[in-house]
């Protein structure tokens, strides 16, 4: 008898193991069903209502690719990330602040801050930034919110040792081009917002040192990393998420401000990356070889080239933009949800063989949608 009821709770949990494996696979099959048929309005809407949902409650993205034994990981708490959600929300408050649902927004920053205006959880992180940014971007009364500010900030200047950010304290020489698109528009928001030469000196810092050493000069892209000691590239050059990152920054940074220095850099790297738009509308994981379009990096070039439209009326980053748009209006499944981006990377050469639904994908979706519906 006892063996049976052994034998019992062993299939239960067989089963239900087999199950958190099995559920996620069947589902995306299913609802990769009609992708792409929605039409540009649909579309628009269908991924604001989940990119909404999932700002109050975000899905978590696996650090890793397998979608077996994931139970393991659960348990061992190896799963998620912290500082990965961080970007993640970001993406989406600025989306959903963007579509026009302020309401949900402000709800959400409320749902961060304590009620002296620190943050509830400050994950210790340059990503973290990217959230603070999208946080302060949104908000009207920045003022109050300076506490928070000045707790980002203030790690951030500990954090730049040998005067530029490192994304990972373990491997300090080392510089991530993901870096730039999380903590330069905070700097250069704080400086806005608070009057401080410094914080704008910092953020240009981090972008020049970048640009000077870590692109290659034949195709004017960066490569993913670089040793600020050795000068060695480090990574893939023209990796699609990379220069999304690297877009991002000069995006926010020329929205929070038209300098006429970001202004030339941000058209000068949008020209370079132009001619690598496939013939879908998207951008590539790999934009020097790979031919599958990927939807973040895809979103994230797509939104500079819309930003650089309103500020230049060029009609050839207007023209990018609604191929970028149509290109993630082909990437949504029925229910809303962009698919086709690439996994979180594991390292230096180590990338994402993954592509599926994520968050941050959703959010900067929204954003560049709604800037050209």
């Amino acid at each position: 008898m006892i063996i049976l009821i052994i034998l019992s709770i062993l299939g239960i949990a067989l089963t239900a193991v087999l199950l958190i494996d099995a559920v996620p696979c069947v589902l995306r099959w299913y609802e990769r069903i009609g992708i792409g048929s929605l039409s540009r309005e649909s579309a628009t809407k269908s991924i604001r209502a989940v990119a909404t949902k999932w700002l109050i409650r975000t899905p978590s993205v696996p650090l890793k690719d397998e979608t077996r034994l994931t139970v393991i990981d659960r348990i061992k708490g190896e799963y998620k990330s912290a500082t990965l959600q961080s970007w993640q929300k970001a993406a989406l408050l600025l989306g959903v602040y963007e579509s026009g649902d302020r309401q949900t927004a402000n709800r959400f920053v409320d749902s961060l801050l304590n009620e002296n205006k620190t943050f509830r959880s400050f994950v210790k992180s340059p990503d973290f930034a990217l959230l603070a940014y999208a946080v302060l971007y949104v908000s009207e009364d920045k003022a109050s919110l300076k506490p928070a500010m000045d707790e980002v900030y203030v790690f951030l200047k500990e954090l730049a040792k040998d005067s530029t950010v490192p994304y990972n304290a373990g491997i300090p020489d080392i510089r991530f081009v993901d870096t730039l698109g999380m903590v330069c528009p905070f700097l250069y928001m704080y400086a806005k917002a608070y009057n401080c030469d410094e914080a704008a000196a910092f953020a240009m810092r981090q972008l020049d040192e970048y640009k000077e050493n870590a692109f290659n000069e034949k195709v004017n892209l960066p490569y993913h990393c670089i040793n600020i000691k050795t000068g060695a590239p480090l990574g893939i050059c023209g990796w699609g998420r990379g220069c999304g990152w690297y877009a991002l920054a000069l995006s926010e940074m020329l929205r929070v401000s038209r300098d006429e220095k970001i202004l030339s850099s941000a058209e000068e790297f949008m020209n370079s990356l132009m001619p690598f738009m496939l013939q879908s509308g998207g951008f590539s994981r790999q934009l020097l070889f790979d031919k599958t379009g990927e939807s973040s990096a895809t979103a994230m070039i797509g939104h500079l080239s819309s930003v650089l439209y309103t500020v230049t009326e060029k009609v050839a980053y207007k023209e990018c933009a609604d191929q970028c748009s149509e290109f993630i209006r082909m990437s949504t499944r029925k229910n809303g949800k962009v698919d086709y981006a690439q996994g979180d990377t594991k390292g230096i050469g180590f990338y994402s063989k993954k592509a599926d639904i994520m968050p941050a994908a959703q959010g900067f979706s929204l954003l560049l949608m709604a800037e050209t519906v």
